[in-house]
């Protein structure tokens, strides 16, 4: 039976009580405390409500200091989901989990009024509650569903709190494969670690204004699409601002709810169906939508109407950047810069863009440049994947030696948390693995375009791009000449109100 196999899996790995709690319509509790070979010999009600403990407990009861381990983690997914089918909830369920960089739910199971998302973990554990409220608070699932002596409704059930209306409870998806080092969640998640409070953390953005309201924007064109476009520009502007939430590090939920803010501005409004379709389309698509040089003339004209290129810092410093094709480095990465080599951020930003993965032949392949030969040795490859793993930037799956299997590479998607993205074009890429720059001038070209998108002007001094790098003013001098002279910048010196001549650094690949 689906049960007992999901109630197996819950108490694999230990010889503690399982808790199962029936509660009736007069709210009379009968518990059952089932070893694991008792779990077959349970069957469920059909007129109560039935629920499980998702920790094992020590002794015969459910209460906290009872309970000792978990072999899941665990989401509640309630919010938003009136008037969805079930497989509107499921999808939105699984784009919610995919944007915010966490693996694929081991199980789903349909609530009657929402989803519950489960992970199987390879080792029980007694303390997931932090990493449960994080991950509960970036998806906006239920926060209050992620206590220890927390009980969740048992599968193949039916909810009978309106007698009129029962709703059933059951696996919609299973895959007991999919089982996970907790580790890897506390790795995804930490820049939050140690951060969560009792409120939640995106409550500085649910303030009594919209959403909208609460957004600064940093470009003209975003600046003024937020107040409104008219019917025949609602498209374009929805895609150019989608995508400008997206690189600022908004999560998906929060970039929704701006949008639809957004849509009540807009003369006449657009369909809410349509917005949400729309939405989704441009959260998954490339990023040309933000570049300020669009090929199609009669979006380049609506762009016209609400650029204001004289007072954007981002059109002075990214020049004529075609955003079309590109590949999205999450800035949690380029925090970690001065770990990184630039032949380190040359091969993620190859894996990144074969998002599917790649073999060990296939990578090499990548590597190829015109004249024939791969850009780097094969140690400086296995030395850089490992860095990456290290890191947690990327997975690696390693071959059968006896049956000549290659090992396989993939860059680990993941949350920015608020960081943003910065984003490479495919031609810088290609120049690089054409050595027209060196691996440091690529290290350095990509903190720059980090720079430029998410302060606006890219003028940093060479101090400043010295102690990002942990190199010396001169080195960074001597590279910018070299990017400069292989055509990814062009240096400017202003001069400002007080004679000082200033640099700017324009961006040409």
């Amino acid at each position: 039976m689906e049960l007992n196999r999901f109630l197996e899996e819950i108490i694999n790995g230990t010889n503690e009580y399982l808790e199962i709690r029936e509660i009736d319509h007069e709210g009379n509790v009968t518990q059952h405390f089932l070893k694991q070979q008792d779990i077959n010999k349970y069957t469920p009600p059909k007129d109560k409500n039935v629920y499980f403990g998702v920790f094992s407990r020590n002794k015969k009861s459910g209460k906290t200091r009872c309970c000792n381990t978990t072999r899941v983690l665990w989401l509640d997914f309630d919010k938003g989901m009136m008037g969805l089918s079930v497989e509107e909830r499921v999808k939105k369920v699984q784009d919610i989990i995919m944007a915010v960089g966490l693996p694929k739910a081991s199980i789903l199971i349909s609530s009657g009024n929402g989803i519950h998302a489960y992970w199987l973990l390879k080792e029980r554990q007694q303390e997931v509650t932090e990493v449960l409220r994080i991950i509960a608070d970036i998806t906006d699932a239920d926060i209050k569903a992620t206590d220890k002596a927390r009980i969740m409704r048992l599968p193949g059930t039916l909810n009978i709190k309106d007698k009129e209306r029962p709703l059933e409870y059951k696996i919609l998806q299973a895959d007991y494969s999919l089982i996970y080092d907790y580790r890897l969640f506390k790795e995804l998640l930490k820049d939050c670690i140690g951060q969560v409070s009792e409120k939640p953390l995106k409550a500085k953005l649910e303030l009594t204004k919209s959403i909208i309201d609460e957004i600064k924007t940093d470009r003209p064109c975003i600046e003024k699409i937020i107040k409104g476009v008219s019917k025949g520009e609602r498209n374009f502007a929805l895609g150019r601002l989608t995508k400008w939430l997206q690189v600022k590090g908004f999560p998906r939920d929060i970039s929704q709810q701006a949008i639809l803010d957004w849509n009540n501005r807009n003369n006449p409004p657009e369909s809410i169906r349509k917005l949400i379709k729309d939405f989704n389309m441009y959260w998954y698509e490339d990023y040309k939508l933000l570049g300020c040089k669009i090929n199609k003339p009669e979006l380049q004209q609506i762009l016209d109407k609400y650029c204001n290129r004289p007072d954007c810092n981002f059109s002075m410093s990214i020049g004529n950047i075609n955003l079309d094709k590109m590949v999205r480095i999450n800035n949690r990465l380029l925090n970690d810069i001065q770990k990184l080599t630039g032949n380190d951020l040359l091969i993620y930003s190859v894996l990144v863009r074969n998002k599917e993965g790649l073999t060990t032949s296939a990578l090499n392949e990548e590597l190829i440049n015109s004249s024939g030969k791969i850009c780097m040795s094969n140690k400086t490859i296995l030395d850089s994947l490992s860095t990456l793993k290290k890191l947690g930037y990327v997975k690696i799956i390693n071959g059968n030696k006896r049956k000549r299997e290659e090992n396989f590479y993939k860059a680990i998607s993941q949350s920015t948390f608020g960081l943003g993205y910065t984003l490479v074009s495919n031609d810088a890429i290609n120049k690089a693995i054409e050595r027209g720059v060196s691996p440091g001038g690529f290290r350095l070209y990509v903190l720059l375009l980090k720079y430029a998108y998410n302060k606006g002007i890219c003028n940093p001094s060479l101090n400043t791009l010295a102690k990002e790098l942990r190199t010396t003013s001169s080195n960074i001098s001597i590279l910018l000449k070299r990017l400069e002279e292989s055509k990814y910048i062009r240096r400017e010196y202003k001069k400002q109100l007080n004679g000082v001549k200033k640099l700017v650094i324009r961006l040409l690949v």
